[in-house]
């Protein structure tokens, strides 16, 4: 879990600020990836004014509706037409050869932003599913879910009009028929600590949800500021603070008996105190989650609803965390020389079973010494992202390493909402640099390469 550099910070707030730019309700936030890049950092809590009192009711914009499965006090906007809604344009990567396309963002010209911290993917029912936000003008931000490149979701906020942020819709991760589950989560002004999250189907968002899980006072009072994970049996929002909160979800809809056995807790690792928790990422039908106590960081595991250390000694630092549900990854530092910076940095992966245990845990490559990578995994494919330019993925089933190209003008992200592998596919936000202040902070494209023709660091070894 490392510390920001001063443009990953600039970057990390904006981005929180462009996602969650109501009042000053997400003080301290983060973004997807940069809920781990801000582990060094003091999370400080505001307290939220209301939102300025509007004329008159906030107006659907042109081509849009508001979405009767919107909490009250919410304004959220959904499309007349869901085939009418335009997609980013999708083009092929200048310069770079085949096996690479781009999405861009030709309305930052007028809104003077890009893309923003939403991005959610997976390889389901032989099609692409991938989640991404953009801001079409200014004060509006809309949320889409694509299907193979076609709109199948969409979904329009207005800040601060709308009074309430939305967060998603994250993906469910895993094969299986038909769409893929997707999360949203419900922020209100006028109700910060009782969130709602509203589940279903990708590709029937629109037209309805098959649940709605609410939170808040006296049992479930939290902050939230965007789902960290939804898996069949869980749901998980990430809250300020470093911390998070887990939902356990029955598996009938109508089974009154098993909704009342659904529980809410924040895990809480019992002997010794821990600055942050963050990371929790599927692992079988369970959690694991890394918890860092400002010096050195350890991997833990939800399991029948308490915490237990998974990984975790003295004198060595295990973080970022990822996984896929199927497998796990992480780094195991030594040598510490600040805070998360490290003179040795090994990259590590397991396969979990259905408990979260890690089965044949196996050193996947030593990486560069310094700053702790962001790491995301998917479908057989470990990613460590080491700097704008320098991203490297390991195939779990032989070692064998590629890098992502370098793509003119655009520094590559990383983390699981920040470079997801979904089948062969290995999708990734770029962001402006090298334009003064603005450098780090502006995702313009969202990149898609196909893993098998990224350059290798070797020969591939024969099938």
């Amino acid at each position: 879990m490392r510390a920001r550099t001063t443009g990953e910070r600039a970057q990390a707030m904006i981005r929180c600020a462009a996602a969650f730019a109501m009042m000053s309700l997400f003080a301290g936030c983060q973004s997807g990836e940069g809920a781990r890049r801000a582990q060094a950092s003091v999370a400080v809590r505001a307290a939220a004014a209301p939102a300025p009192p509007s004329p008159e009711p906030l107006g659907a914009p042109r081509g849009w509706h508001a979405w009767p499965m919107a909490p009250a006090g919410c304004r959220l906007f959904v499309p007349d037409d869901l085939a009418a809604l335009v997609p980013p344009p999708d083009t092929p990567c200048a310069g770079l050869a085949s096996g690479c396309r781009v999405f861009t963002a030709p309305w930052a010209a007028r809104s003077g932003w890009g893309f923003g911290g939403l991005l959610s993917a997976v390889r389901r029912a032989g099609a692409t599913w991938i989640a991404m936000s953009r801001a079409p003008d200014a004060g509006w931000w809309e949320s889409l879910v694509l299907r193979d490149g076609r709109v199948v979701a969409g979904f329009r906020t207005h800040i601060p009009l709308s009074g309430c942020t939305l967060g998603g819709p994250w993906l469910e991760r895993g094969d299986g028929p038909g769409a893929p589950r997707a999360a949203l989560v419900v922020v209100r002004a006028a109700a910060q600590n009782a969130p709602t999250a509203l589940l279903g189907p990708a590709d029937s968002l629109v037209s309805g949800v098959d649940r709605v899980e609410e939170f808040g006072p006296p049992a479930a009072a939290l902050v939230a500021r965007d789902v960290a994970l939804v898996t069949p049996t869980q749901l998980i929002l990430f809250e300020h603070g470093g911390r998070f909160t887990l939902r356990t979800l029955s598996a009938a809809l109508d089974d009154v008996a098993a909704a009342a056995r659904e529980t809410t807790f924040r895990p809480r690792p019992d002997d010794r105190s821990f600055a942050y928790l963050q990371q929790p990422s599927a692992a079988g039908n369970t959690v694991l989650y890394a918890a860092w106590d400002g010096v050195r960081g350890e991997l833990w595991r939800v399991l029948d609803g308490r915490s237990e250390r998974v990984l975790g000694e003295e004198g060595v630092s295990y973080d970022a965390l990822a996984g896929d549900g199927a497998h796990v990854a992480w780094t195991r530092a030594r040598a510490r020389r600040g805070v998360n910076r490290f003179d040795e940095v090994v990259l590590w992966a397991a396969a979990a079973d259905r408990t979260g245990t890690l089965q044949g845990p196996h050193r996947v490559a030593r990486l560069p010494a310094g700053e702790l990578p962001l790491v995301s995994v998917g479908d057989g494919w470990v990613a460590a992202r080491l700097g704008a330019s320098d991203v490297r993925l390991y195939r779990l089933s032989d070692g064998r390493e590629r890098r992502l190209p370098v793509l003119a003008g655009i520094g590559w992200d990383g983390g699981p909402s920040g470079l997801v592998v979904a089948g062969d596919e290995v999708i990734v936000k770029g962001y402006l640099v090298g334009q003064g202040a603005s450098a780090g902070n502006d995702v313009r494209v969202i990149a898609r390469f196909q893993a098998r023709t990224l350059r290798s660091a070797g020969p591939d070894p024969a099938p």
